[in-house]
């Protein structure tokens, strides 16, 4: 009986050893097309940064699996044609809290009061969910952040910043030369000011401001919402301010055209996702907008270039040459979400605040504010 039994078994094995397979293939089939449409929704969505691609997996199972693009999809081009650049650090907003190992959260902070900013800066105001960091800039009446440069100990706005440089806490991080990128969404609204820079560390002994050398990789201004701003402060017998050449996402050219001006309250490019970078090489900073340079620092003559769609370099402005040698000093980061100040009211902003209470202007904005940030990274070689 048993040989009867097995000669059965013989007879049938081939056709169940072809089921199982034909129903694992399925299986599979099935995985990959809904891991295909979920990674493509979390990309899409903004939780999750990188490009999707399918790889063969060379397990027992078999198959394709979803996976996303590493950091280095993200280099520019004319970036990675410089050399070998690799991902020295970053911080892709994972988990459910700021990982305060990377960074400082300002609390009670008044930090930007020499720009007569408008907001207080609150550590609930940082946060993190579903892969992305939030600054949020809302209305309420707060005190202890210090005395307000418009007079009384109120301040009539909250927002979040990070920093990994030595405020509110030790450094965490800084470098010297390397390709810095974020990628982020500024809120709509005439009042925010939302900005990723390099500074000093912050610790003893280092030069004061503008001496360290400040590299605006992005500054916005919500009156302008289609124009990207990159700057480079520093000293030379007083202040020198390398004032910049717009960067339009919209035209996505470089020019002086700073777009539309709000209110009223539009949807501007700078609304959407966006990445924007510095290169810093020996002797000269560039600046980049979703991998497309528009503008660099040439160190060796202290010259500011515009450079076109087509790549044609442009001089600008020629400044004097720097007092302290800030290319060789180490920087630290800073993510913020300013509200009000000077920046804004340089744009068109006539709201501003003061020791009895806010007077909104033309506050055009949406309440409340949040600056949305997908990661941070360095390359270096």
């Amino acid at each position: 009986m048993k040989r009867a039994r097995s000669s059965q078994w013989q007879k049938f094995q081939p056709i169940a050893v072809m089921l199982a397979v034909a129903l694992l293939g399925g299986m599979m089939a099935l995985w990959t097309r809904a891991a295909g449409s979920l990674a493509a929704f979390e990309v899409e969505s903004g939780t999750k940064s990188g490009t999707v691609s399918t790889a063969a997996v060379t397990g027992a199972s078999g198959g394709n699996v979803v996976r996303f693009g590493s950091a280095s999809d993200d280099l520019p081009a004319s970036v990675k044609s410089q050399g070998n650049y690799t991902l020295r650090w970053s911080d892709d907003f994972e988990g459910s809290s700021v990982d305060t190992s990377k960074w400082n959260v300002l609390n009670n902070s008044n930090y930007g009061s020499g720009n007569n900013e408008d907001q207080c800066y609150k550590a609930a105001n940082s946060t993190v969910a579903g892969g992305i960091l939030s600054l949020t800039a809302k209305r309420e009446t707060v005190s202890g952040c210090g005395t307000n440069p418009q007079g009384g100990s109120n301040y009539y706005w909250t927002s979040g910043a990070l920093t990994t440089r030595a405020m509110g806490g030790s450094l965490t991080y800084a470098f010297t030369e390397g390709y810095a990128q974020v990628r982020m969404k500024a809120p709509r609204g005439n009042p925010y000011w939302p900005a990723f820079w390099l500074v000093s560390t912050g610790e003893s002994g280092q030069p004061s401001w503008p001496d360290y050398g400040e590299f605006d990789v992005v500054e916005l201004y919500g009156g302008h919402p289609d124009s990207t701003y990159g700057t480079l402060h520093y000293s030379s017998s007083g202040h020198v301010q390398t004032w910049p050449n717009q960067y339009n996402v919209a035209t996505k050219s470089p020019n002086s055209n700073q777009g539309q001006v709000v209110p009223p309250l539009v949807t501007g490019a700078t609304n959407d996702w966006h990445t924007y970078g510095l290169l810093w090489t020996f002797n000269r900073l560039t600046w980049y907008v979703d991998g497309v340079p528009f503008q660099y620092f040439d160190g060796t003559n202290n010259t500011m270039y515009t450079v076109s769609a087509g790549g044609v370099a442009t001089s600008m402005k020629t400044t004097g040459a720097p007092s302290t040698n800030f290319w060789a000093l180490r920087h630290a980061i800073i993510l913020n979400l300013a509200f009000g100040g000077d920046g804004p009211s340089y744009h068109g902003y006539t709201g501003s605040d003061s020791s009895s209470g806010y007077n909104n202007g033309n506050l055009t904005a949406d309440q409340p504010g949040v600056m949305q940030v997908d990661y941070v990274r360095v390359w270096q070689k």
